[in-house]
């Protein structure tokens, strides 16, 4: 029997060196570095972030690890998670379309964790980032963008992936304990579609949550824990999230360290769901030529079946929350029309 996809990762990663990455994905990865520290660092004053906090403060360990914006320290797996939950909180953290995740905001702060407990120069932290990013990309491109229809949220569910084999590389970990990282992920991946209803903060703590999970994998592997390696091939797996087990398991190895998918990830110009950005940036034009949002009586904006499904219906049209607003077709292009 041949490796197993989280095998060939395992390979992968344990030769992946610095020197590998063409110039264009190292300018990215710092791009994106950037952009998802201002993420961070913005939301810190956030009812959420603080909620993210009082957490961390009640269930942290030994505190090694830094949250940032705060003057306080907590267990790698604490510090992921709140980094985590602040980075996604405005949704204006980057976006790879055809994963359809948001894979910095989950793959960054577990590095930083990683970096800071176990020490890490910057090219092994910029390696790290840049191997998680594409193993979550990946892992998201194949499920063909339709696992939101199976009712998981991909970030989450996918980000799990890269935080765990950006941590198994950042700590110098064998390949078989890189593929024993992602096995353990397997089995810790959750994130639910079901955070659109009810405007509550649960999105921005799945994409913590995974961040923290990723950590805690590549601690359990490289303390011996064991986990079928077959997550990507089998049903029972990672397979399980796909909709009607419409899944290409082959679009997370294949030119691996040819093609950087990574590099394809695109910085958010808009705090809201990215499906709703075509409809901002059509309403602002119309307010540059002039059109005044008083004398419209209705709006008609085509989109796709996701944009409809997720930002549309009676409830969008009076948001009581900041999340309801971030997720409300009419309010995205009320708001850039009128402001």
């Amino acid at each position: 029997m041949g490796m197993t996809i989280s095998q060939k990762l395992g390979v992968t990663g344990e030769k992946l060196a610095f020197d590998d990455f063409p110039e264009y994905v190292v300018d990215n990865a710092k791009k994106l570095i950037l952009d998802t520290l201002g993420n961070i660092m913005a939301a810190g004053h956030l009812e959420s972030s603080a909620c993210t906090v009082k957490i961390a403060e009640d269930t942290g360990g030994k505190p090694v690890c830094s949250i940032i914006g705060w003057d306080m320290k907590t267990s790698p797996e604490m510090a992921a998670f709140s980094n985590g939950v602040f980075a996604h909180s405005f949704d204006m953290d980057d976006d790879h379309r055809e994963g359809a995740v948001h894979p910095s905001a989950v793959v960054l702060p577990a590095v930083c964790a990683a970096a800071e407990k176990y020490g890490a120069t910057g090219e092994e932290f910029l390696t790290a980032f840049i191997f998680g990013s594409e193993v979550t990309d990946r892992v998201g491109e194949a499920y063909l963008g339709t696992t939101f229809y199976q009712g998981f949220h991909a970030t989450s569910t996918c980000g799990i992936y890269g935080a765990a084999a950006a941590v198994a590389k950042l700590m110098r970990l064998p390949a078989e304990r890189i593929s024993a990282a992602l096995a353990v992920a397997s089995s810790k991946s959750c994130g639910l579609m079901l955070w659109k209803s009810e405007g509550t903060w649960i999105k921005r703590f799945q994409a913590g949550n995974a961040s923290m999970g990723g950590v805690f994998s590549a601690v359990a592997a490289s303390k011996g824990l064991t986990a079928p390696v077959r997550i990507f091939e089998n049903q029972g797996g990672a397979g399980s999230f796909a909709y009607k087990e419409d899944y290409d398991c082959g679009k997370i190895i294949d030119s691996f360290g040819d093609k950087w998918h990574m590099a394809d990830t695109s910085i958010k110009v808009y705090a809201c769901c990215r499906w709703g950005a075509s409809a901002a940036d059509c309403a602002i034009v119309a307010f540059e030529k002039g059109i005044d949002w008083r004398e419209i009586e209705t709006v008609l904006v085509k989109g796709n079946k996701i944009a409809r499904d997720v930002l549309t219906g009676p409830a969008k049209y009076q948001p009581k929350t900041c999340v309801e607003a971030q997720f409300s077709l009419p309010y995205i292009f009320a708001c850039a029309i009128v402001k």
